[in-house]
């Protein structure tokens, strides 16, 4: 059976500083004794200028909920607003351009054109609406995440960690509401997840940017504000933060990379974990 709509207004009353809002989700996959029920009824408000941590096992329904979030995916039942905007009864095209608009997506796996080099994979999203980006907020967006120097390098000529901020600059150059990361720090050591997450920070803390990260990892969710924990396709934790993780200051502690043990492989770093939730 269908959840009962929830008009935007009540939305809006709930949480005023919602970018994103989610209620009564539900996301069935296939029919009868073969379906899947990866979302059961789940509501979740973004709130504007946080960077929200989701949490949970494989299969526990936070990726299908980030999906559709991002209006990547349609839920089975259930409302999404994003900026305001109930995606339900929108076209494919206004819907599309709500996404280009409002939401920026990192993946997990970059998901970079190896035939472009890094500034045009940051710019393509703009070059496939017949757009160019404003020069000084693009040179500026280059150098916020590190990558001035590496801006007409391949994807096969940069480091692992140099592509993700290849694609979190991707994600930002349209200026979104909001930046939703799935596992950004997934296929990434130790120092380099840091200073991903250090990126991620800078841009809550200075710019105000609001934040989705979903992520498998609590140290990697302590960077955040708030975590929201799944089980079995509902919401089983949610909470703020308390002593949040300050990624510059872990990676000024870290030795410099090339005074690390020869044995010790970069992903085994030792970092003070200074986490915790309540």
């Amino acid at each position: 059976m269908e959840a009962a709509a929830v008009p935007a207004a009540d939305v809006a009353d709930k949480a005023p500083s919602a970018v994103v809002a989610a209620q009564d989700i539900t996301r069935r996959y296939g029919e009868g004794d073969t379906a899947v029920d990866a979302l059961r009824g789940v509501s979740l408000d973004v709130q504007q200028g946080k960077l929200t941590a989701v949490m949970g096992p494989s299969g526990s329904g936070k990726s299908t909920l980030m999906h559709i979030m991002a209006a990547l995916d349609k839920p089975t039942s259930g409302s999404v607003w994003i900026a305001g905007t109930k995606l339900g009864g929108l076209s494919d095209t206004e819907i599309t351009k709500l996404r280009r608009e409002h939401i920026g997506f990192v993946f997990q796996f970059f998901n970079l054109l190896p035939m472009l080099s890094a500034e045009e994979n940051i710019a393509l999203p703009l070059s496939i609406a017949g757009e160019k980006p404003d020069p000084a907020f693009f040179e500026d967006l280059l150098q916020r995440v590190g990558l001035a120097d590496r801006r007409k390098h391949r994807p096969s000529e940069l480091s692992g960690g140099q592509q993700q901020r290849v694609a979190i600059a991707r994600a930002l150059v349209t200026q979104p509401t909001i930046l939703l990361a799935d596992e950004p720090t997934g296929n990434l050591d130790t120092r380099t997840s840091i200073e991903v997450m250090d990126i991620f920070q800078r841009l809550n803390m200075e710019r105000g940017i609001t934040v989705l990260l979903i992520t498998h990892e609590m140290d990697i969710a302590e960077y955040g504000t708030r975590l929201v924990r799944f089980r079995d396709g509902r919401i089983q934790v949610d909470q703020k933060i308390a002593n949040r993780r300050d990624a510059a200051r872990e990676l000024a502690n870290l030795p410099p990379p090339e005074e690390e043990p020869a044995d010790l492989p970069s992903d085994t770093v030792a970092v003070e974990h200074h986490g915790g939730v309540v």
